[in-house]
């Protein structure tokens, strides 16, 4: 299992406007999971996709499994995300040409984020979060090396008041792309448990300090897990639509 990331500059003050091309009653999904080659052949399948947004940025985030490469040519071939995108293009911050299957694939190319930092705890779908962070373009490469440094829970999760774990992360992903920067959570359970672990934990000063030289606006690092779970929420982007492999066609 990988994460991928695509992002699209859309114009801020929208939001309800493209959370309703990608609603449930309107979106129409994909005819099946299977990624293939040129051939034909199967070389992959895609397990959960989301949809978040926030101000001027909107982020499709792709969990999948085999050829990344197959992902763009895959939804290249799908009839509903290019109705979708010609909904979706009146607010966009600049044009772009989706209509044909290569004008798609190289728009695809073009929108992937850089993936500096990945984790897969356990290999299932569940649910997805992202938090959006504005960095100083052109650090992707340190910002991958400052989250590689850090010491990590081995299973992290957070128990229950009967001792059972009420919330378990299965996976991390963190992408990076001009001055966006977005933190991937896949989780099981409830979302506020993820930012209070996340304010909890040993290590987020560490990693608060390793980051502080390439976010943008002068960031300084949170003092306290008080300060920490203010940004986290101002950071957490809005989720319009997530798919999951029990609600893809079967192939």
């Amino acid at each position: 299992m990988a994460f991928a990331a695509i992002s699209y500059k859309v114009q801020p003050g929208h939001e309800d406007e493209i959370a309703e091309i990608f609603s449930a009653e309107n979106f129409r999904r994909a005819d099946s999971p299977v990624l293939r080659d040129d051939d034909g052949a199967e070389v992959g399948r895609l397990q959960a996709t989301a949809l978040f947004i926030q101000d001027d940025l909107m982020v499709r985030v792709i969990q999948y499994q085999g050829d990344m490469a197959a992902i763009g040519r895959h939804m290249a071939g799908q009839r509903g995300v290019h109705e979708a995108e010609r909904k979706l293009a009146p607010f966009l911050a600049a044009s772009r040409d989706t209509d044909t299957a290569e004008g798609f694939k190289q728009h695809f190319r073009n929108s992937l984020m850089a993936k500096v930092d990945e984790r897969v705890i356990e290999d299932r779908p569940a649910n997805l979060a992202v938090l959006r962070y504005r960095v100083k373009p052109g650090y992707a490469k340190e910002i991958g090396e400052a989250f590689r440094n850090i010491v990590r829970d081995a299973r992290p999760q957070v128990a229950g008041p009967d001792g059972k774990p009420a919330l378990r992360v299965l996976g991390i992903g963190l992408f990076v792309k001009d001055d966006a920067m977005i933190r991937v959570v896949q989780y099981e359970g409830e979302f506020e448990d993820v930012a209070n672990y996340m304010a909890n934990r040993p290590m987020r000063t560490d990693i608060e300090e390793k980051l502080a030289p390439y976010m943008a606006d002068d960031h300084r690092p949170p003092r306290n897990p008080e300060e920490f779970l203010d940004r986290f929420h101002k950071a957490t982007m809005r989720r319009i639509s997530q798919l999951t492999v029990d609600t893809l066609p079967a192939g």
